[in-house]
């Protein structure tokens, strides 16, 4: 069940929405490292996760999840600004991590497991 994880920047919104021509994107951005582990770490043990939330995959997660931006985003600029002006780098890769789960790509059984793996995202998000 496909959808976007919307939020604000400014007075301007964006939405993130992956798909699997997109996962593939985010993994050769940052640098070969599989989605699909960085999920299955998430679920199995939240501190070993938060190893894999650097810069890079917060980068690699706007670029390849960003719906209709410019080609020439500068998506480091975009990091700072969002930093700047609405929250903090925890913020922008709680939306990445919920988009990645709102693919549908990651939950068996359709909209009940999807909602349970949110539920468990936003506790481990106030951890």
């Amino acid at each position: 069940m496909k959808k976007a994880i919307s939020f604000k920047l400014g007075d301007k919104d964006y939405s993130l929405m992956f798909n699997t021509r997109a996962l593939a994107e985010m993994e050769r951005l940052n640098h070969g490292r599989s989605i699909m582990l960085i999920m299955g770490s998430m679920l199995r043990n939240s501190a070993a996760a938060y190893n894999n939330l650097n810069l890079d995959f917060t980068l690699a997660g706007l670029k390849a999840g960003l719906q209709n931006m410019p080609k020439d985003t500068d998506y480091y600029d975009f990091i700072d600004r969002y930093c700047e002006e609405s929250g903090s780098i925890d913020d922008l890769n709680g939306y990445i991590l919920k988009a990645l789960i709102s693919s549908g790509l990651f939950t068996q059984g359709g909209q009940k497991e999807e909602e349970e793996m949110l539920h468990f995202l936003d506790l481990f998000l106030k951890k």
